[in-house]
This record gives C-alpha cells, structure tokens and sequence, in this order.
C-alpha cells in the first residue's frame, strides 16, 4: 500500500501568469482531477516524459491571491503517492513563469517539509499531532512548548528535548511534535 503525501501550494508570479495558470488548472480539474490528466492538458509536450504524476488536486482554490507588486498566486492541494511530485510542479511553474511554494507532509515516512523559508505563504514550523487535539500547526517552539504545558504540565524548553520528556507520557496518551524543514 502507498503512503500518501499531502502537499499545498501557492504559485506565485505576475498576476496575469497566475490567471492563466487558475483557468488552465480548473478547466483541467473539472474534467478530470488525476495528476496524469492535468499533465496531459497542462504540458502535453511532457506526456512522453517519465515524469511522476500518480495522485490528484485534492483542492482549488477558485479565485487568485492578490499581493502587492502586481503580485498573484494561485493555491491548490495535491494528494499524491509517497511524495510530492516537484518535478511535475516545477515544469508546471515554468510554463506560467511562477514560482512554486509549497508545504508537504506524510507522517508515515516523517516528512514534514516546506520550500518557504522566509514563511510568507507557509509560516508554521512545527506541527503537533495529539491524541485530544488531532493536528494543529504552529509558527514557533513557544507556541509548541505552551501546548505541551498545557496539554502535559511538563516543561520544554527547545525542541531536542520534546521527544526524551514526553516518552513516558506517551505511554498512556499520544503527543507528537514534528519539526518542518525548510529545503
């Protein structure tokens, strides 16, 4: 069975290339919404290329992110098999010369990764799956060490600990706290 990756992203670039990009992108996802189909209408150039497409766009957002500068960014998810598909996404970027930001995740195989290192458009840098609260994201370690206090009473000063200080707690309960790399 595949372990299945959970990517969002923002495309962003001059707002005209983003527009183009969000008509070309529904009128692919509406006829059909599996990576390989939105490849085919999107780079059809490509389709005799081994690039991997195996998911779908799981989400799109049907309007355009405006920023100053003339700035715009089209936002779409991605569920796809293992890991996000960046070569695909970067061919896709190009060809509407916009630059991909994008966080992913797949816990079963301790990914949790985002190219946006100044957090413009993905700010969190941690997340923190507990068995009461599910999953919530958060910005920095004190926000982290917070919850956990509340969550434990047990007192975390930076992140290397987390994991030693909260074993014998998670015996009885689950609190994971992962830590996104910036690549």
């Amino acid at each position: 069975m595949a372990n299945w990756c959970s990517t969002d992203y923002m495309f962003v670039g001059a707002t005209e290339n983003a527009r183009r990009l969000l008509a070309d992108l529904e009128q692919a996802v509406c006829a059909d919404s599996w990576l390989a189909y939105v490849r085919k209408a999107l780079l059809p150039e490509s389709c005799g290329m081994d690039i991997p497409c195996r998911g779908e766009v799981s989400y799109l957002d049907d309007e355009l992110h405006e920023y100053s500068d003339g700035l715009a960014g089209v936002r779409f998810s991605t569920e796809t098999a293992w890991c996000a598909c960046e070569e695909l996404m970067q061919r896709i970027a190009d060809k509407y010369a916009l630059h991909p930001y994008y966080y992913t995740e797949e816990p079963g195989m301790g990914i949790f990764q985002t190219n946006d290192a100044e957090g413009v458009y993905f700010s969190a840098r941690y997340m923190v799956d507990s068995e009461s609260k599910g999953c919530e994201y958060f910005d920095d370690f004190e926000e982290v060490a917070s919850v956990i206090r509340e969550m434990t009473g047990i007192e975390v000063r930076q992140f290397e600990d987390v994991e030693p200080m909260l074993t014998e707690w998670n015996g009885h309960s689950f609190l994971l706290v992962h830590e996104i790399e910036i690549v």
